[in-house]
């Protein structure tokens, strides 16, 4: 199994209506992974790509809300696929199977937002210290 773990530093590719029964949505991501050589301190990166479905519409409400640019996104895949560019400089690895399995700060910040917007209107405009 392999984990990926980073910032989705563009918004992901989104597009409704595909699967067996067209009531699916996927999603396509790309992080990148840079590693720099202590001895020399040479940048290398590594680009990860992977494809996430969602059926249900609760499902993809989830989605809809973490799977965002700037948010920190946990993936794992149970293989790794190399893609090479046409120009053959560059180098992708699909995960196959992909699974979302953890989401960070923007879901979590939503939550609190809205978590404090219902505790302060349930004081009947009251402010407690």
């Amino acid at each position: 199994m392999h984990i990926v773990h980073g910032e989705l530093r563009k918004a992901p590719y989104v597009k409704s209506g595909v699967g067996k029964d067209g009531q699916s949505t996927m999603y396509i991501v790309e992080l990148s992974e840079v590693i720099k050589d202590y001895k020399t301190g040479e940048k290398s990166y590594t680009n990860y790509s992977a494809m996430l479905f969602a059926a249900s519409p609760a499902h993809i409400d989830h989605y809809n809300k973490t799977i965002v640019e700037g948010n920190f996104i946990v993936l794992t895949a149970e293989k790794l696929k190399i893609e090479v560019s046409e120009c053959g400089k560059y180098t992708k690895l699909a995960m196959d199977n992909a699974r979302l399995e953890g989401s960070g700060y923007i879901a979590q910040a939503q939550t609190a937002a809205s978590t404090s917007t219902a505790e302060a209107s349930s004081t009947n405009g009251r402010a407690f210290v």
